[in-house]
């Protein structure tokens, strides 16, 4: 959706109310994709960034530099600190 530039309210409502579940139970990769998407579409995602922010160690000692550097970008698009 994000590449295409097309918006998914659902989906990104559904990954919203299950951030907790997604970063908990996904990898890096996919916690870090998931964040580029919402950033590439504007999305603020707090529930989700929160999370991410939760588990930031885990992200950043089990992802690899791809996954890292993608969760930072979607942080700093975001203007997140």
């Amino acid at each position: 959706c994000a590449t295409l530039g097309l918006s998914s309210p659902k989906l990104f409502e559904e990954i919203e109310k299950e951030a907790t579940w997604l970063v908990r139970e996904g990898n890096p990769q996919a916690v870090a994709n998931t964040a580029w998407a919402c950033a590439t579409l504007g999305l603020s995602s707090p529930k989700l960034f929160e999370e991410i922010e939760k588990e930031a160690t885990w992200l950043v000692r089990e992802g690899n530099p791809q996954a890292v550097a993608n969760t930072a970008w979607a942080c700093a698009t975001l203007g997140l600190s």
